[in-house]
């Protein structure tokens, strides 16, 4: 029996040495983020830029040159997409448009179509353009992307070396993904892709998984309870990772870089309100909806909410509206109690917040989730629909139904009256059966939270070395999807 116990403590030390050496060993990544008009999906890859920098690994990262100062900030290596040192010239959409023109197909419709019509055409855009060369040059061990971007996916398997992907969404199964996106295998310019790569790099490549680039590596932001897709498909493949909601380890020492002069947003103010007793009601509708031509315009949410709680003693309502909504849609002068924001220090808000008014998405709803704060969720488009299902059927908030078949919300927000928003806002602050659900669905994150910042990132390097002698675990020149 002590032979045993000796031997297995000889395998438990060898094995902790073969980590720590894997952890130790400094790797190069290359990260592309998808631009800040989805600011949900850059949070989750800087995230990870901070974790592999903590960890002393050297971190490429390329983005928008809008993004220039947020991601120095981090201390990583910043490259524009355009290969000259200047910021300006390059975004996606137009790199969308351009190469669809390149392709002879019509683009007048692209400047309305929904984001996951055009990242397969960027894409390709950014392939014609030299970024596989590029890339391969920095010698990279990985690459990251999240999934609603074709390009990491695409350069993992030109270059052969693993892709990490990033899900700030639901995640969709195969069949789900032929019933919502199959529509785009039949788009002209997506057959001009997948025909692209094939001829020039061998790649079978499904339009259909544009949104769902999922690879061996796969992070969700979330825990299994809240994504129950993900948690099914984890089961038949396990290249699902729950890493939690997308929180840095000391939220108030990295807010401590939120620059309040800059967003017109003072969080010490609402801390004072909150101790003299207020109310904390917050909406934040997201960075798209309101400011893009295909998405809902987000004014009725607003202004109803304006009506209602404007001017109301002993309550505070805080509104985020994102940087590109006119804001002279609302009425000019707001009641006192009314402080309207561009952006907010969102994860440090929703601490203080009574309920959230919110569009759903990923992040938003799993920050709530993180700080136990009860929504009303408004969906207006994709994911938003199911995230706000999911969140009343975990009894933490209630959802404001979207009348439109088709799942856009294509006539708009109009139907969230100040009867709907009303009925709710105090249903779900009343109800102490919502309360405790989100208290159990707070200990589920904050307990995930653990793991992130202690194993996630030794996990993945773990899944990176293992690689460097694996060549099947590199690229696959045919692109199947998970």
């Amino acid at each position: 029996m002590a032979a045993r116990k000796s031997q297995k403590s000889k395998n438990a030390n060898a094995s902790a040495k073969a980590m720590t050496a894997e952890t130790c060993r400094r790797l190069t990544a290359v990260i592309f983020d998808v631009g800040d008009d989805f600011l949900g999906y850059s949070n989750a890859l800087m995230q990870l830029a901070r974790m592999l920098k903590a960890q002393g690994h050297f971190v490429h990262y390329f983005a928008e040159g809008n993004l220039r100062q947020r991601v120095q900030e981090i201390g990583v290596k910043f490259h524009t997409y355009n290969q000259s040192s200047s910021d300006s010239g390059w975004n996606h959409k137009e790199a969308a448009i351009q190469q669809c023109k390149k392709f002879e197909c019509p683009s007048e419709s692209l400047e309305k179509a929904l984001p996951l019509s055009k990242m397969l055409l960027t894409s390709v855009s950014l392939l014609n353009d030299g970024l596989a060369e590029r890339v391969q040059a920095l010698k990279p061990d990985m690459v990251l992307c999240d999934a609603f971007f074709p390009v990491g996916s695409l350069i993992s398997q030109i270059i052969e070396v693993p892709c990490v992907t990033s899900c700030s969404s639901h995640y969709f199964g195969r069949k789900e993904r032929d019933q919502m996106m199959g529509f785009l295998r039949d788009l002209d310019f997506n057959q001009e892709c997948c025909t692209l790569l094939d001829k020039k790099y061998g790649i079978n490549y499904d339009a259909a998984d544009t949104f769902c680039n999922y690879t061996d590596y796969t992070i969700c932001w979330t825990v299994p309870e809240f994504d129950t897709s993900a948690e099914t498909n984890s089961v038949r493949r396990p290249h699902i990772h729950f890493w939690g909601a997308c929180w840095p380890e000391d939220v108030e020492a990295k807010q401590q870089a939120y620059n309040e002069v800059k967003s017109g947003f003072s969080l010490a103010a609402l801390k004072q309100r909150k101790l003299e007793g207020d109310t904390i009601l917050y909406c934040s509708m997201g960075s798209l909806l309101g400011s893009n031509p295909y998405a809902a315009d987000t004014t009725p949410v607003f202004s109803n909410l304006i009506q209602l709680y404007g001017g109301k003693p002993k309550t505070t309502l805080v509104l985020s509206v994102g940087k590109n909504y006119d804001i002279r849609k609302l009425t000019k002068k707001l009641p006192c109690n009314v402080m309207l924001a561009r952006s907010v220090p969102q994860k440090q808000l929703l601490e203080l917040a009574d309920v959230f008014v919110t569009h759903g998405g990923n992040n938003s709803v799993n920050e709530a989730l993180f700080q136990g704060c009860a929504m009303v969720c408004v969906p207006a488009i994709g994911v938003q629909l199911r995230n706000a299902k999911q969140v009343q059927n975990l009894g933490c908030g209630l959802s404001i139904s979207n009348p439109d078949a088709s799942g856009f919300c294509k006539e708009g927000l109009d139907h969230v009256t100040t009867t709907e928003l009303k009925s709710k806002i105090d249903a779900v602050f009343r109800s102490k059966g919502t309360a405790a659900a989100c208290q159990h669905m707070q200990t589920k994150l904050k307990a995930r939270h653990a793991f992130l910042h202690r194993q996630a990132m030794n996990e993945l390097v773990s899944y990176i070395t293992a690689n460097d002698s694996d060549s099947n675990g590199r690229g696959s020149q045919e692109w199947k999807g998970i």
